[in-house]
């Protein structure tokens, strides 16, 4: 991952998000983490879990962007997700800002879904110690088909170096049951003190929400 700085930062996707007023807010998402970095933004909100098939998007995205990097072309797939729960939402909600994001764990040639089961997820983490990786939120701020911001935000997480305590603290969380919903196997806000060497970029991306961010685009549209 040589000049990994070079790609921590927000990139856009698509930026034609012209609103005409004020609307009611929808989180597409059910996720506890995202709901309560929204409620920084604002308290006044619905809650809506999208209903599409990830793994499909994932792969026709991949096989749309072959020209990309590795990580571009992850990301702009993890955007393609979050464009399509909006779409989702938008289907039965046609008079509302929606707010849709989604998350992924990637290294140099694999993208780190949520664990199949408690060996998945040990193996996930045991395979990230000492080494560094990419986390990608995508965000979607969607009025409707022809009026979206989509971007998404890049940091990179280093691990500690593999030990025998750091192998005992990854078999204890696994036996919690914590990674098994989690990209990565992991979230940083459970494993930072413990696993984390070193962050680079938005810490909020890394939790699945670039607050920051979506706060600005919202501010900037809606002042």
């Amino acid at each position: 991952m040589n000049n990994f700085i070079d790609n921590i930062g927000v990139f856009n996707v698509t930026n034609k998000l012209n609103p005409k007023r004020r609307y009611p807010i929808i989180l597409g998402s059910s996720s506890p983490r995202r709901i309560e970095l929204l409620k920084e933004i604002t308290k006044d909100f619905k809650i809506i879990k999208p209903n599409i098939n990830e793994k499909k998007i994932l792969l026709q995205s991949f096989n749309d962007n072959i020209n990309l990097s590795f990580l571009q072309d992850s990301s702009i797939s993890c955007s393609e997700i979050a464009l399509e729960k909006a779409k989702n939402i938008y289907a039965n909600n046609k008079d509302s800002l929606i707010i849709s994001a989604d998350t992924i764990v990637v290294t140099e040639d694999k993208i780190l879904g949520k664990p199949k089961d408690e060996e998945d997820a040990f193996l996930t983490l045991k395979s990230l110690l000492g080494k560094l990786h990419y986390i990608a939120t995508s965000v979607c701020i969607f009025i409707d088909e022809n009026n979206y911001d989509l971007f998404y935000s890049v940091s990179a997480v280093k691990f500690v170096e593999e030990t025998d305590y750091s192998l005992k603290y990854i078999k204890e969380y696994v036996n919690s049951k914590e990674p098994m919903d989690k990209a990565g196997s992991y979230g940083v806000q459970q494993v930072g003190t413990f696993l984390v060497d070193s962050v680079y970029g938005d810490y909020y991306n890394m939790v699945g929400f670039p607050v920051v961010e979506i706060r600005r685009r919202i501010n900037e549209n809606f002042s």
